[in-house]
Formats: structure tokens, sequence, C-alpha cells
């Protein structure tokens, strides 16, 4: 029985070997060329390049993304609550002019001297208060981040980050019929 269980592995091995075959290139009486796996008279063979492969890039994980962010002074650093309250993580906005209302939630209020730099798809940008429309931002997935600086552009708290997706109507998109 055993000796018929080997026999039938070893039969399903064979079947799993990769299949490779030469391929072939002529040119018929019209001109067209032909490529074909069957050879033929006046045909000659086609070296073809090694398999493509791809490896994706790995994902960072959440802490290595918190180490990743810049410094912040722990000594000037006073704020017991740090977020971006909205848009909310992962949330869709409907939007046709591409306009995002963020506020962040911050305790205590933002003290003299300090102001809140945006960072939108890598952009960064500097704002006064604790909310902002963004205007015009395109559709599709956006990465924000924010932290607050002091007067010298030292970063005081560590960064606090949210991921939304925005959609704008398209006039490509023709209307169903109800």
């Amino acid at each position: 029985m055993n000796r018929k269980r080997l026999l039938i592995l070893l039969g399903l091995f064979s079947l799993c070997q990769p299949a490779y075959a030469e391929i072939y290139r002529w040119t018929d009486e019209a001109g067209t060329v032909i490529y074909s796996d069957q050879p033929r008279q006046g045909a000659e063979t086609v070296d073809l390049p090694g398999i493509t492969s791809y490896r994706s890039p790995a994902i960072p994980t959440e802490s290595a993304a918190a180490d990743s962010t810049q410094d912040f002074d722990e000594e000037s650093a006073s704020y017991e609550a740090f977020a971006i309250s909205s848009p909310a993580n992962d949330a869709t906005i409907r939007d046709n002019s591409g306009r995002v209302e963020v506020s962040l939630s911050l305790t205590p209020a933002l003290q003299e001297g300090h102001s809140v730099v945006y960072e939108l798809d890598g952009e960064q940008f500097k704002v006064e208060g604790v909310s902002h429309a963004l205007t015009n931002v395109d559709r599709g997935t956006h990465t924000l981040k924010a932290h607050i600086v002091d007067s010298q552009g030292k970063a005081v708290t560590a960064v606090a980050k949210t991921t939304f997706h925005l959609k704008r109507i398209s006039i490509l998109r023709k209307p169903t019929a109800q």
C-alpha cells in the first residue's frame, strides 16, 4: 500500500514541473511576423528575458511611524492631550470644492507663541489656530499630520495624524436613470 502511494505522489510531482517551451519566430509570405511554440523550417529561436519579479516595500507599523517623527522639546511641552478631531480617521468627505475642515483637540489651549504646523500628503504649512479649512484638495485618499511648534520653529508636541478620503463629483460620471 505504501509503495502505491509513493508512485501516485511521484506521478503528481512530475505533473507539477514547470513547463518550458522555446518560442519561434518567422515571417510568412505576406510579411506578417508569427510567433509560435511549434518549430518550423526557417524559424529562428527567440531568446526571452528572465522572469520579472516584484517585491513590495514593507508597510511601516504605527510604532515605526512614531519613532520616525521629529524630536520635540519635553520641557516646553505642557499639552496633556493633542489629536486631530476632524476629519476623523478613515472618514469620507464629500465636497465638490475640495474643502476639508480641520480641527484639533488640544488640552490645554494653544499657548502664546505656539502655532500649528499641518502636513497634508508631505506638504507643510503653518497656521495660528487649532482649526483650519483646507481648500481645493484633490479627490482621493490623504494623510494629514499636525504638530505644535514654538516661536523658534522647534516642535513641542508629538505628531497627530489621520487619514481621510475626499470624494468630488466628476463631470465624466453620468447619472443613472431611476
